[in-house]
Parts: C-alpha cells; structure tokens; sequence
C-alpha cells in the first residue's frame, strides 16, 4: 500500500529503527524527462547535433540493453549493454565510447533531487541513523554517486547497485543477502517499485514503506486524461512534461507539497518558452520595440534565452507605448474619434475621455459625469463631445508630436531601420495607432492575435505564436490570469510629454503596486525560460516547443487548483482602458470581479482517449500482480509490443 501519511509521521516511523534502506531513482531523485528512456532520446538529439549525424541511437540503445538483459540477467551493467551496441548494432569502438559518456552527461543534465525525501534523508543522517541506498541499475555506484551529489546529496553515501553487486531486488537475491547479513538489526526499506521495494521486502518478513514516484502520482491525478497525450510528441515535450510531474506538481510522495517557485515556473514559463524561442526563430533586420509595460519582463526575458540558447540577439528597446498613449496622439480628426468609440468601454464621460484621450474635463463640466456605455452610445458620445473637438484634436497633436520627437531618439543609431512592436498582443491596438501616428507600415510580433487584428486596416504585417481566428486558446480566454501576473513596478504610461530641451519623458500612471509574491512568481518564469533556452542549445538550436501543450498545463493548473492560494490572492488588474478601475480574481468560485461584473474561466481543454488511459491502468495491475518467475519477461513483452 503506497503511504497516506504526512512527512513527520514518516519521519517518526523511520527513526525506530536501526538500518533504513532507500531506492534511489524516483525515490531520492527524478529527472526532468517524462520517462527514464526519453534520456536516450536526448542523447540522440545531442550526438546528431555534434556529429552531423541521423544516427538512430534511441531504438538500438533499448534493443541492445533487452540483449544484455537476456544474455547477462538482470545484473547486466552499461559498459555490457554499451559493447553490445558495437558488436551487434553496427556502432563504431569511438562512437560508443563518446556515446556512453553523452549518456552519463545527459543524466547528470537532468537529475533533480525529490525535495522532500532529500529532506528526510538529512534530517535521519543527523538522528546518526545508518542509511544504505540501493538500486536495480545498469549504471555503476560510483556515477550514481555523482547523480546524488548533483541533486544535494551528501558525497560519502552507501550504495549498493545491482550491475555491481550481481544481485536484485526485483528477483529477491539481493534481499536474501542482505537481510542475512543484518538479521539481528532492524530493517525497513523505502521505494516506490510495489514489487522490488515493497512485495519482495515483505516477503522476507522485513517492514517496508511504499511510496509514489511521480509519473504514478501523476497518472491518478485529473490532469492525466488532458496531458497524456502530449508524451507522444517531440522530445521537448518530455521535457515539458518531465520538469511538470517530476519537478513541479507531483515531486513530493507527500499530499500538498508544493513548491512555490517550481509550480509557477510550469504553469507560465512554457508560453513564454514559446514566445521566446519563435521570437528568435524569426529574426529579421528590424529594431524590435518590448512595449510597456509587459516590455519589463519581456525584454530581459527575450535576451536571456537568446543568450542561453545561443543565438543572435536582435537589436531591441524598451519602447514607452500604452492603448492610451497611442490613441490619445492618433485621434486628430472625428473619424478617428468615432473610431476608437467602437472599442468597448462602460463609464463616465469624464473617464472615457482621460483613458482613451489624455483629456481632462473641468471639475465644473455636468456632461463629464454622464454614464456612457460603448460602442452601444456612441452617437450620443459624439453628441456631447461636439464642443470639444477642437481641443481634444489640438490636444491629439501635441501628443503625436511627443511621439515623433521620441521615436526619432529611439532610432538615432538606426534612421532607416523598420519598427516591430513586441507585445503580449490581443487586437494590435498600440501598433495600428502607432502606424497612423507615425505615417509609415510598423511590424507587430505577439504571443497571441485576435480575430482580424487592427493593424492589418494599414496593411501592416502581423505574426504572433498563435491566432484565435483557427481554435480557441486556453490563455487567450482567460488574459486577465497573465495581465495580473505581469504586474511591474512602474505605473501604467498615460502619454509622452516634450521637456523644455527637447527631449521627451514618459507620464506614468501613480498605480505601481508589484506585490512581492507576484516578483517571485515572475522571476521563477524567467528562470524557466533560461532554463528551455540552455536546452534548445543542447539539442543543437532544432528543438520545437508545443504551444498546445503550454497551454493545456496552464489551464489545468488552473481548473485543478495546483496554483498556490498566495500568488491567487495577489492578482489583480486595473483596465481603465475599458472603464474597469479594478479586477481581482475569486480563487474559490474561479472567477474575475470587478464591481458587479464576474468573469468565470473558461476550460478550453480536451482529455485524451479511455484507449490511452486503459493500457496504463494495465500495465499498473500487470507489474503488481506477475509472479517473480516471469517479472523480467513480462517487462521485456511489455517494452517492445505494448508500450
């Protein structure tokens, strides 16, 4: 029976007694893969990258370790598996020699620690309690030694491997050795394999603790049917996926055991892995504009995974450009006021004109009290505003005129280079009024377009990650989720304004208020997206990241409650723009209020099929339930014609 009990409880139970023995993989450590196998994968990709190769290592690196099964037992180690790669697979003496040390590189590359079980571990090595680690493992005790100290392991430890000691625990041999050595101490084994951790133990009459790895974890949770299908994919999904079970939501044996930095980091930094890598991919000669706010983030964001990644960084600034700013300096006619009235937008007359014109009323004004919704009154706007067009036109042109001065300095290095907006997206709002401002055809690049995007009126190119107008988008239906999460410590830009010596500063909303949760969740994303770049390096600058399944983790994390309640409680949102002064979501009804207004998330996700979910749950009861005799055997058929 796998463990219900909470982490002191364990803790409690395993101080009583003399010798506790631990499993080692998926136990004390995981990887950031989805499967053990998909490191082989990784290799591949690796060595066809240094080598200009197509070489299909993957297959035959399987193929030749069920040989070195079959012609050595279960005790077959890597050099075994790694001779017959070149005796009965056609590889080199030199390429497997390099290839078996790409391996061991590749496991060290993505081993990670199971935090709370390193956790226990420390705290019984301080009790003087004596630990003894063992595996079922073609790798010898030495290099797994060198896995454990990667992942925060203590350097002395001892280990005891079935490739070395030729003897395992899945046949009962090395139990049998075992406890005949240590049979006047006691004993309790933990591990996560309910046949060689747990039924053998057993067995012998020796106490044992079974616990969940997080694959298993995982696949009982409801986020299984959504996500399953993404392990058929490239291998950055298994990566993806690998740092999602194994690194974030399913690392802890422990219920509610959730890292705080590590669960954000998956929920948003996939997109931006994403956005950053096709942000990459699509360079071109233009200087690219990081709008802000969304700029602070973005910006440092783009050039650390350029960096991480290795590639060329393209010529980029923080551009100062708002909604506001840039429709207040376009509207200097009334086509173009009437045209802004078809945005929506509930409020008073008074605040339509300071969000949308950088135009402010006299206290005195009774028309500026009037409540207006657009664009179902917008005639009636027009109406009450007819007085005022002078001056909101004349108005309009100093503010274009701050834009020209300032984008003039912007490409002083650069006179003649074309601009390209970088900005999380929707409707291109601030690229099309940008292009009236400036008179000329302005490039936007976007995580996401909405349907029939703005800036396509003035046949200017838009591209973004993904567009609405061919499926629906999790992300894209519930923006309010990454517009809070995308808090900066700098007020939202009300308009540009000319000093007295020429040059232009930017006039900035008083409404900064960056809660230090939401610092963290930010810098744990970025961390994430350096993180995909080191490895779009490794796999050679080829690799894809799957959008879909960056968004299938994010709104399951949402519709599953596996984000902590801390960084829910600090998102909020102020939309002037749209007449909304304030939004802050209700984690417990799943929902957006802003005064009487409620938006619900919308759960744009579809689970795979029962087909999938069935040969797992197959597989589960086959590897409780086979009889030692035929475990091997079992697992062989399973690998090569189930799997």
């Amino acid at each position: 029976m796998i463990i219900s009990m909470k982490y002191e409880e364990l803790l409690e139970q395993l101080k009583q007694y003399e010798i506790i023995t631990f499993d080692i993989f998926d136990t004390l450590i995981s990887r950031t893969v989805t499967h053990p196998t998909d490191v082989f994968r990784l290799v591949e990709k690796r060595w066809q990258k240094n080598n200009s190769s197509n070489i299909r290592f993957y297959d035959s690196r399987i193929q030749a370790e069920q040989t070195a099964y079959q012609k050595y037992g279960v005790c077959a180690n890597l050099d075994q598996i790694y001779a017959l790669l070149e005796s009965d697979y056609g590889f080199s003496a030199v390429d497997v020699e390099q290839l078996k040390k790409l391996e061991i590189q590749t496991e060290l590359d993505v081993v990670i620690p199971r935090r709370t079980m390193l956790k226990l571990y420390e705290q019984l090595q301080a009790c003087g309690k004596t630990i003894i680690l063992c595996s079922d493992m073609y790798l010898s005790a030495s290099t797994i030694a060198l896995l454990l100290e990667k992942a925060g392991y203590p350097e002395e430890l001892s280990i005891c491997v079935s490739s070395e000691q030729k003897a395992s625990k899945s046949d009962g041999s090395f139990w049998n050795i075992f406890f005949q050595e240590h049979a006047h101490q006691t004993t309790i084994h933990v591990g996560d394999n309910e046949w060689s951790d747990y039924r053998q133990v057993l067995n012998f009459g020796r106490d044992a603790i079974l616990i969940d790895n997080p694959y298993h974890a995982f696949s009982k949770s409801p986020m299984y049917p959504y996500l399953m299908e993404y392990e058929k994919g490239a291998v950055t999904n298994s990566l993806v996926l690998g740092y999602f079970i194994n690194q974030a939501c399913f690392n802890s044996p422990f219920e509610q055991e959730l890292d705080f930095r590590e669960t954000l980091a998956i929920w948003m930094g996939p997109a931006f892995s994403c956005f950053m890598d096709w942000l990459s991919a699509e360079q071109d000669d233009s200087l690219l504009l990081f709008v802000t706010r969304e700029g602070y983030i973005l910006q440092p964001m783009y050039d650390a995974y350029c960096q991480a990644s290795g590639k060329t960084v393209q010529d980029n600034t923080i551009f100062f450009a708002s909604r506001s700013a840039v429709t207040a300096a376009a509207v200097t006619d009334a086509k173009l006021l009437s045209e802004i009235m078809q945005i929506e937008f509930e409020g008073t007359v008074a605040e339509f004109t300071a969000s949308r014109l950088n135009y402010v009323f006299s206290s005195d004004r009774e028309i500026g009290s009037i409540v207006i919704k657009l664009p179902k009154q917008k005639e009636y706007l027009l109406e009450l505003l007819e007085n005022d067009y002078e001056a909101i036109f004349e108005n309009a042109k100093k503010q274009k005129l701050a834009y020209e001065t300032y984008v003039q300095a912007v490409r002083k290095k650069s006179p003649d280079k074309k601009l390209t907006i970088v900005d999380v997206g929707y409707s291109g709002t601030t690229q099309y009024y940008l292009s009236k401002i400036l008179n000329e055809n302005i490039s936007g690049k976007y995580l996401f377009l909405n349907r029939n995007p703005l800036p396509e009126k003035n046949n200017c190119i838009c591209q973004s990650v993904a567009k609405t107008v061919e499926e629906n988008h999790a992300i894209f239906e519930n923006l309010l989720f990454l517009e809070a999460a995308m808090q900066v410590s700098h007020g939202q830009l009300q308009r540009l304004q000319i000093c007295r010596d020429g040059t232009v500063k930017p006039v900035c909303k008083p409404d900064a208020q960056t809660s230090e949760t939401i610092l963290e969740a930010q810098a744990a994303f970025f961390e994430y997206v350096v993180w995909s770049g080191q490895w779009q390096k490794k796999l050679g600058g080829k690799a894809t990241f799957d959008f879909a399944l960056a968004e299938t983790i994010w709104i399951c994390m949402l519709k599953f409650s596996y984000l902590p309640k801390v960084f829910l409680e600090n998102l909020w949102l102020s939309d002037d723009f749209a007449g909304n002064p304030l939004w802050t979501y209700d984690s417990r009804n799943q929902q957006w209020i802003s005064g009487e207004k409620q938006i619900p998330i919308v759960f744009t996700i579809v689970p795979g099929t029962e087909r999938v979910r069935f040969k797992y749950r197959m597989k589960l009861l086959v590897k409780r339930y086979i009889p030692t005799p035929f475990y091997e055997l079992a697992r062989q058929i399973w690998i090569r014609f189930i799997k």
